[in-house]
């Protein structure tokens, strides 16, 4: 299991999901992930870190979106690599 740490701890061009307890999948999901290997995160709930100010740290989905989060909000830290493919997925996605 990855470890929680607060937003303020990752440097800019890390990446994140929120600390939420995910859904825990039912059977056709696990079989589906399987058979399919699609990703457990999508896109929409992987961050990158950006700039950090008084209001905030922005950061940018994997999908383009951006918003201000709190420094202390929970997150766990995700491998760039991942972040990476979900911006690239997204893209093709858009493209079809």
């Amino acid at each position: 299991m990855r470890r929680i740490v607060p937003l303020s701890s990752l440097t800019a061009g890390r990446c994140f999901t929120h600390a939420e307890t995910p859904k825990v999948p039912d059977e056709d999901d696990k079989a589906k992930r399987f058979q399919t290997g699609i990703s457990i995160l999508q896109a929409d709930v992987v961050w990158k870190v950006g700039a950090a100010d008084e209001a905030g740290v922005s950061c940018e989905s994997a999908l383009g979106e951006t918003t201000v989060l709190a420094p202390d909000t929970k997150v766990v830290e995700v491998p760039r690599q991942g972040f990476d493919r979900l911006v690239q997925r997204a893209r093709e996605a858009g493209r079809s």
